[in-house]
């Protein structure tokens, strides 16, 4: 019998976890014996294959507000660092090229 995945990855889904308790979040995967994994923004959660919905239209507004937003300017501030960083090592590149070395202080 061949699986078959109603959900692609990172779609905006509504389930229920096992205690019981709904919650939104994106579509991770499905796990070989069904059950489905849903990533609620902080935490990634193993819910059973039938407690899994395609979330509504005011739905996917909270989840875009309350989980792909903080996502993406994660990100985003994560990109800014590393570009900093780069930046900061290329001076000190920099400065280390324009100072004398000590055979260059020898010879003159």
């Amino acid at each position: 019998m061949a699986k078959t995945n109603r959900f692609k990855k990172n779609e905006m889904v509504r389930a229920k976890k096992s205690d019981g308790t709904h919650f939104l979040g994106l579509y991770e995967y499905e796990y070989d014996c069904g059950d489905h994994c849903v990533f609620d923004g902080e935490k990634k959660y193993c819910v059973k294959h039938n407690s899994v919905k395609k979330a509504t239209h005011e739905e996917e507004e909270t989840i875009k507000e309350t989980i792909i937003k903080p996502i993406r300017e994660e990100k985003k501030r994560k990109a800014l660092e590393a570009q900093k960083q780069q930046e900061l090592e290329q001076e000190d590149v920099e400065i280390l090229a324009a100072e004398p070395t000590d055979e260059e202080e020898v010879e003159a």
